[in-house]
């Protein structure tokens, strides 16, 4: 693999790690804006949505400003 391409690689992994990194920070933000009755455990219905929104915005605009 061309040097070029090893930085690009490291480059990619870096945005996905910094996108992902905001993502978790938000949906921990929208799981404590829900009331205690809501099940927020990992495994639950909630928590999956809520992680799939998170993923979805914050790879929409590349950045959550918190």
């Amino acid at each position: 693999m061309s040097q070029l391409a090893v930085s690009e690689l490291q480059q990619i992994t870096k945005e996905v790690r910094r996108v992902e990194q905001a993502a978790n920070k938000l949906l921990e933000r929208m799981l404590e804006a829900l009331p205690d009755s809501y099940d927020k455990s990992p495994t639950s219905t909630t928590y999956i949505l809520l992680q799939a929104v998170a993923k979805g915005l914050v790879g929409q605009e590349g950045e959550f400003n918190q």
